[in-house]
């Protein structure tokens, strides 16, 4: 059902190869030294649209590269090829080939612009879907180590009426799974997807052109717990602060209701944005004692939770009420020249151990378990583009949920929390994808388990993305100027 990287692969269907010893005699213009062999040059395969491409680089006529070039390619990455790897193949220094792949490192002084400048770029030529057709990509970088260099050869190959010397390796398909960061590639058009690491529980996909799958194993509480937790804390310290402002209503203080969440200046709390900030405008005085407050505080808070511990250094009361934990911590905001200041009250969730099991956060955390396990058993579906490929996907859920507490603040206003991860899916063995390209065909996948879904393209360096915009640039304005 998936491609796999042996050399028996080309048996199938031989006419589409050629051995990696008449690749070498095609393009080799100086006998070649043969550093290492450890499989036989003649058993070692290479699709025969790489040996063409290679063949191009020799040839200086424009006009037969260009035709050569389209045959390959389709029009965009055939323009490609020809700005950025046929125009500076004088200082083409290394050659990295496989079955379906060919990696190009070009390397050396260009004159640019008028400039003399220094390149290194690292391009990568492959089979479209291991099917037919040629694809380009420039990326970081081709690291073939050692034990994967099943044939390393140093030989001479005439460009531009010069001989230059290059090094070429022959390896296997993984090493360019690795540069693209995925591990299989689907080539039938059904396919049934599973985790096959068993080490990490993870496992890439190239489901069709540069989608990728990206399949996580993840129990499904635990990731919601994760995903979540941010927001609960932030909730749980709302819930708390809506308290403390009840208790101070109703002690005869004036308190604003336009709440402020901020980054815990404790290093107890969970992180940034999770304390909720409460002020109390004009209540201090530059007299005011702050530690003889923060006592007055904990004998009237300790009327409503019970005050766990009270520390002077840090100015902070823990408190503890049947369905949350929470400490307050207390400090003044004075404005220059002005007499009275502002009590400043944070009102934070600590993050510690047993914290998450308190009433109100464990409740909240089942409730939106139950929710989105109820969420998994509706039908629904999905669309998007994304590469020019149109995803459909059946009784997946994305991770794009909002949740409104039960629990809601009596003086503050109601909230729902919300997260969002784009992209990324909960899918099952209900779940089906549909994927369809004008050039890759159609797919129908699904999936053995319950999994985590990211999906998103194969790893390209930012220059090529920067190419291919300026490349399509240049078409606009030529098309409409």
């Amino acid at each position: 059902m998936l491609a796999t990287d042996s050399f028996s692969k080309s048996s199938s269907n031989p006419g589409l190869y050629i051995s990696f010893d008449e690749f070498i005699n095609a393009i080799g213009d100086k006998l070649p030294l043969v550093f290492i062999a450890k499989v036989e040059p003649k058993s070692a395969m290479v699709r025969k649209e790489l040996l063409e491409v290679a063949k191009v680089l020799k040839i200086d006529n424009s006009k037969k590269v260009r035709k050569i070039i389209g045959s390959l390619f389709n029009e965009r990455d055939g323009e490609f090829f020809l700005t950025y790897i046929y125009r500076f193949r004088r200082y083409l220094r290394e050659l990295v080939v496989s079955q379906h792949y060919m990696g190009l490192v070009i390397h050396g002084t260009a004159n640019i612009g008028g400039t003399e400048k220094t390149i290194t770029k690292i391009y990568v030529i492959g089979i479209n879907d291991l099917h037919d057709g040629l694809f380009v990509n420039e990326v970081n970088s081709i690291p073939v180590e050692v034990e994967e260099r099943l044939i390393e050869i140093r030989f001479g190959m005439l460009i531009n009426d010069s001989i230059r010397f290059l090094d070429l390796y022959y390896t296997q398909d993984d090493v360019f799974r690795k540069v693209f960061r995925y591990d299989i590639d689907v080539v039938d058009p059904k396919a049934v997807l599973s985790v096959k690491d068993d080490v990490f529980g993870i496992t890439v996909y190239r489901v069709s052109g540069e989608i990728s799958f990206e399949l996580m194993r993840a129990d499904l509480r635990t990731y919601l717990s994760n995903l979540f937790r941010r927001q609960l804390y932030m909730y749980t310290a709302y819930i708390g602060a809506d308290i403390i402002i009840g208790i101070l209503l109703d002690h005869g203080f004036n308190v604003p209701l336009n709440v402020r969440f901020v980054r815990d200046e404790t290093g107890h709390g969970f992180g940034n944005d999770t304390t909720v900030r409460i002020t109390v405008p004009g209540a201090l005085t530059r007299k005011t004692d702050i530690n003889k407050l923060l006592w007055a505080f904990e004998r009237l808070l300790e009327d409503y939770f019970t005050v766990e511990d009270v520390r002077e250094d840090e100015r902070t009361i823990w408190l503890k009420g049947p369905e949350l934990k929470i400490f307050v911590r207390l400090s003044s905001r004075f404005t220059y020249g002005r007499p009275r200041g502002d009590l400043v009250i944070d009102v934070t969730m600590p993050n510690e151990v047993g914290a998450e099991s308190t009433g109100l956060y464990a409740d909240m955390l089942d409730d939106i378990v139950k929710n989105i396990e109820d969420l998994m058993n509706t039908e629904q579906e999905y669309k998007f583009q994304m590469g020019n490929h149109l995803i459909r996907i059946i009784n997946g859920v994305p991770i794009n949920f909002t949740y409104k507490p039960k629990v809601e603040p009596t003086h503050l206003m109601p909230i729902s929390l919300t997260v969002f991860e784009p992209f990324q899916y909960f899918v099952t063995p209900r779940t089906k994808i549909h994927i369809e390209h004008v050039e890759h065909g159609t797919k129908e996948l699904s999936f053995d388990n319950f999994y985590l879904l990211q999906i998103r393209t194969t790893e390209v360096s930012d220059n090529f993305i920067e190419k291919r915009n300026l490349l399509a640039l240049r078409r606009l304005i030529k098309q409409y100027t």
